[in-house]
């Protein structure tokens, strides 16, 4: 390989390393996958957590009760359901199984007048749990209701993106809705990072331009 070619492919890497590092922030949430907690089940098992009950580390169960499922969790008439990350994963109708559902909240820490970007995965099962599912992302004063319209057993991301009003923003995702008799709206892998700021997706780019460069210059670095 030649000097030119040395020197740009250098400059991609610091790019592209640099570009990709600000975009892969640390999430703010605490225990996103439910997998730290009190009274956690056995596989295939679940328990049901009240109003009010911090038992999941970081987060505070309110509006009404709801499960916490491990593993590939069987119901009764559907091919059942498994987590979309780690082991455990929130069954928001609970053992109930009727309006309000149940909902999860907790207060990260934040930058006022800075952006973010709340995810989580909405899962469906099949059979008697199937979708439409719906559930309602509040994060400060924004907030959005999303639905996940599968049939079968089905896990979607949904992103909500909110600026910070002060230095602790709180985040609360409930179910909101089933079709009659459904026994399931799945909640997994709730992260909230910073969302990238235009220069970032600038040194992303650049370094993809350098790289384009490289190719149409490729017989130069034989």
């Amino acid at each position: 390989m030649n000097l030119w070619c040395r020197d740009y492919w250098r400059l991609f890497v610091g790019l592209f390393v640099c570009g990709t590092a600000a975009l892969e922030a640390q999430t703010l949430v605490t225990n996103g996958s439910f997998e730290i907690g009190v009274g956690q089940p056995a596989p295939a098992n679940f328990i049901s957590y009240g109003v009010g009950s911090t038992a999941l580390t970081g987060w505070t169960i309110v509006s009404d009760e709801l499960a916490l499922l491990n593993g590939d969790f069987q119901f009764s008439g559907n091919i059942g359901t498994v987590p979309s990350h780690g082991s455990f994963y929130l069954d928001l109708a609970g053992i109930t199984d009727a309006a309000p559902h149940g909902g999860v909240q907790q207060g990260i820490t934040t930058v006022p007048g800075t952006a973010y970007r709340l995810s989580f995965d909405l899962g469906t099962g099949s059979g008697a749990s199937a979708g439409p599912v719906s559930l309602l992302a509040s994060a400060g004063a924004t907030s959005a209701s999303f639905i996940n319209s599968n049939t079968i057993a089905n896990w979607t991301t949904f992103n909500l993106d909110f600026v910070a009003a002060s230095t602790t923003t709180l985040i609360t995702l409930q179910g909101i809705s089933a079709p009659a008799g459904n026994w399931y709206i799945g909640l997994d892998n709730v992260s909230v990072v910073t969302v990238p700021e235009p220069s970032v997706a600038g040194l992303l780019g650049a370094g993809l331009g350098v790289l384009g460069l490289l190719a149409y210059r490729r017989r130069l670095c034989r």
